[in-house]
């Protein structure tokens, strides 16, 4: 499933290595203003980038369309990425989701792989709010052309799409998989076009479970600190003015049990002494 759209951001290449120069593109209203190829990514590409979407590789995270299991969306996409992760010989972690087609495609990368290249970005100040496969670009290439097959050059790599998952377009590989398939070569428009509609509806995203974003989910802003502060004092006050209501009603209620009693003992024995 598709996290809320995105219009204003930063895509920028899960590093193999440090002083990698990275491939990142800026993006403002939808579509791409700004892109280059950089070892300091924060420099070359300004700042209040908004949220930072990391590329990973196809050769690290390549993509696979899954069987779907016959749950709901947000189970099923769960359910899946558990089964991916299990096909991994190493420890591995996985993400599944439903794209725009209904069909449930999902990616594999390893574990010491992603940390390393979130850590090599940390290193540079740029802190991802979603990992993705960079495969997703082919695929969407393939999924709106008229062909059996795709092969897209983006991020220094050869990507190959076909029916069935999304690879580097390794020439023994391609014969292996698809040997009678002629991939259209996409052209660095329809590759534009394609990254800038996987940065509007990011799929796949890896930055789950142990790979969240600490504090993501539960920091707590300034502004939300003073209106939870202002939130308690009310209810202290409330609880107060309640209690205060409270013991006035009983307060009545008792003197005016105690006047009928008073009265009725006057009207059987005599006048009475309130003692009160």
């Amino acid at each position: 499933m598709a996290v809320s759209s995105l219009s204003n951001g930063l895509l920028v290449q899960l590093p193999q290595a440090a002083d990698q120069a990275l491939h990142w593109w800026r993006v403002a209203d939808g579509a791409i203003v700004a892109t280059g190829q950089d070892v300091d990514v924060a420099a070359a590409a300004g700042d209040d980038v908004g949220p930072i979407i990391a590329l990973v590789p196809a050769s690290d995270a390549p993509l696979y369309v899954l069987d779907r299991p016959d749950l709901p969306v947000k189970q099923a996409e769960a359910v899946a990425a558990r089964q991916l992760s299990a096909r991994g010989l190493d420890s591995a972690h996985a993400a599944a989701s439903v794209n725009d087609s209904d069909v449930m495609i999902g990616t594999l990368i390893s574990d010491s792989r992603l940390a390393l290249g979130l850590a090599l970005l940390k290193a540079q100040g740029l802190v991802p709010t979603l990992a993705i496969p960079a495969a997703l670009v082919a695929r969407v290439i393939w999924a709106n052309a008229d062909a059996l097959a795709v092969e897209a050059a983006f991020m220094g790599e050869r990507q190959f799409a076909s029916e069935n998952a999304v690879y580097p377009a390794e020439d023994a590989l391609i014969t292996a998989m698809t040997p009678n398939a002629t991939p259209l070569v996409a052209t660095p428009e329809s590759v534009e076009l394609a990254l800038e509609k996987v940065f509007a509806a990011p799929i796949c995203n890896l930055l789950t479970g142990k790979f969240a974003p600490r504090g993501s989910a539960h920091s707590t802003t300034a502004g939300q600190w003073r209106l939870l502060f202002i939130v308690l004092v009310a209810a202290l006050i409330a609880t107060v003015l309640i209690g205060l209501a409270t013991y006035w009603r009983f307060a009545s209620a008792r003197d005016a049990a105690d006047a009928r009693a008073l009265a009725a003992a006057s009207q059987a024995v005599g006048p009475q002494t309130d003692l009160a």
